[in-house]
């Protein structure tokens, strides 16, 4: 005999169950033959104060030993996947479809984030509730003495006038999953598809 109470019950502890442990953060990171410069990336995150995210690392076709150095970080919330090579912009595109955080951070593997990245966009949400805003976090250069450029209201007319005018930086920005359900990156696109992407993204949700 069927029990609809009982088959209730037990999907509306199934779905509790899924949105408990779905992490805050998705953090994707495209990846190429740069093992060693991955490596880097990836202790970065690691060792964020924050540590209620996902990291979906998407190798596009590396020949180095890039497999072996996200293996040997042995963490259960690094998610790997391999395709054959076909461009960043595909590949960050596999990324969201692998996503199952509230909000998306982009990193390029070449790059590495401070110990409070996460956790600033976590006060931001949280404590500010800015729970459906598009937010971003400054950068500075490999020297470490320039920083890149600020985005302020009163000196910007909008957000897109800024992305259009300068390194808006995808790495930056930490953006509601939501967001990104109907926007991908272009991948017929040589170069700047991160511009395009950021753009599109802020023309529909700024």
């Amino acid at each position: 005999m069927f029990n609809s109470s009982l088959y209730d019950y037990n999907v509306k502890l199934a779905f509790a169950a899924y949105f408990y442990t779905m992490p805050l953060f998705s953090i994707i990171i495209p990846t190429r033959n740069r093992a060693p410069l991955l490596k880097h990336c990836i202790a970065s995150v690691i060792a964020q104060s924050c540590t209620d995210y996902e990291l979906i690392i998407i190798d596009d076709g590396s020949e180095d030993e890039t497999k072996q150095i996200v293996s040997s970080f042995n963490d259960d919330r690094i998610k790997y996947y391999y395709q054959t090579h076909k461009e960043r912009s595909t590949a960050r595109n596999l990324g969201l479809e692998k996503v199952s955080g509230k909000y998306i951070c982009f990193i390029d593997d070449d790059d590495y984030i401070l110990n409070h990245h996460l956790s600033s966009f976590k006060n931001a949400i949280i404590n500010k509730k800015y729970k459906q805003e598009i937010l971003r976090i400054g950068y500075k250069y490999n020297s470490g003495t320039k920083i890149g450029p600020i985005y302020s209201k009163a000196q910007h007319r909008n957000p897109i006038q800024f992305a259009l005018k300068n390194m808006c930086g995808l790495w930056t920005l930490c953006i509601p999953t939501q967001y990104c359900a109907d926007i991908r990156f272009p991948e017929e696109f040589p170069h700047w598809q991160d511009t395009y992407y950021i753009l599109r993204l802020l023309a529909n949700h700024s």
